[in-house]
C-alpha cells in the first residue's frame, strides 16, 4: 500500500467520527430530548417529574446497554438500530 493510500484511508476514518456525532445528535434531538431535556442534563419540569436521569457525558457503551435494558426505553429501543444506539452514545460521550 503506497502513502496515498494510506493517508486516505486514515482520513476517511478521521472524518467518520463528526459524522456519526453529527447524526447522533439528531437521533438524540428525535427520540431522547423530550425526557433528558435538549442539553442532556434533565434541567426540565418533565425530567425532574419523572425522575429522569442527566445523561450528558456518558460513555457510548453503557448509553446504548441502558437504553436495550431499561423498560422505560421499550418505545425508542424498539425503533433504534445499534447503529442509531452507538450515534447517540458517541454524542452524549461527547457533550
Amino acid at each position: 500500500m503506497n502513502f496515498f493510500s494510506v493517508m486516505f484511508v486514515a482520513c476517511v476514518l478521521l472524518a467518520a467520527g463528526p459524522v456519526l456525532a453529527a447524526d447522533g445528535a439528531s437521533l438524540y434531538a428525535e427520540n431522547c430530548a423530550s425526557c433528558h431535556g435538549p442539553d442532556a442534563k434533565a434541567a426540565t419540569p418533565v425530567a425532574a417529574a419523572m425522575k429522569v436521569p442527566a445523561v450528558a457525558g456518558h460513555d457510548a457503551a453503557d448509553v446504548a446497554a441502558s437504553v436495550k435494558t431499561n423498560p422505560k426505553h421499550t418505545v425508542p429501543a424498539g425503533k433504534l438500530s445499534d447503529e442509531d444506539l452507538q450515534a447517540i452514545g458517541a454524542y452524549l460521550e461527547a457533550l
